[in-house]
């Protein structure tokens, strides 16, 4: 009885925390989120990388995520040298983020994917953008420092949104 007591306690406990603080905002590499694939018919290598988030409870807002070997989870080093070739986005379980929402990879300040990103997020249908130059594509774009990936939400955004990316490289 004192074991059940107290688990409903903890339980009790975790709900208010949870109720008073609230989701809070974060953007992370998901643990074992960066992998490495060899195809040993052609001999190519591919790195995936998946990035979940989680907007802010109060305004909507997705936190930046500055991805280089510094970066949590990252486990196969820097991103430099490899090209960035498809950036896929999953909005479709938990609460979903305000419809057309953008996402852009910078490097340096430039957008990899060159507008490419606009209307991805999506709460409707997975979606995939490429990187592109002046508004074609595909066209893979070489990593030659740390990236950077925005999630902006349409207007009205929606609190506590989730969502998973993964950006492929080759």
């Amino acid at each position: 009885m004192k074991n059940l007591f107290s688990l409903i306690l903890c339980f009790v406990l975790v709900s208010i925390y949870t109720l008073a603080f609230g989701a809070g905002s974060s953007s992370s590499v998901a643990e074992d989120g960066d992998k490495i694939y060899h195809n040993s018919r052609t001999g190519s290598v591919v790195r995936a990388v998946t990035i979940n988030f989680v907007a802010d409870d109060t305004d909507g807002s997705i936190p930046d995520l500055t991805l280089n070997n510094n970066t949590t989870w990252v486990t196969h080093g820097s991103f430099e040298g490899w090209h960035l070739w498809e950036v896929s986005i999953d909005c479709l379980s938990g609460v979903t983020p305000t419809e057309d929402s953008d996402i852009y990879v910078y490097q340096d300040a430039i957008d990899l994917l060159d507008g490419n990103g606009v209307d991805k997020v999506d709460n409707t249908a997975k979606a995939q953008a490429y990187p592109g130059i002046d508004s074609s594509g595909p066209y893979p774009r070489p990593v030659t420092d740390d990236i950077v990936l925005t999630i902006t939400q349409a207007a009205t955004a929606t609190n506590s949104a989730t969502g998973s990316i993964k950006l492929v490289f080759k």
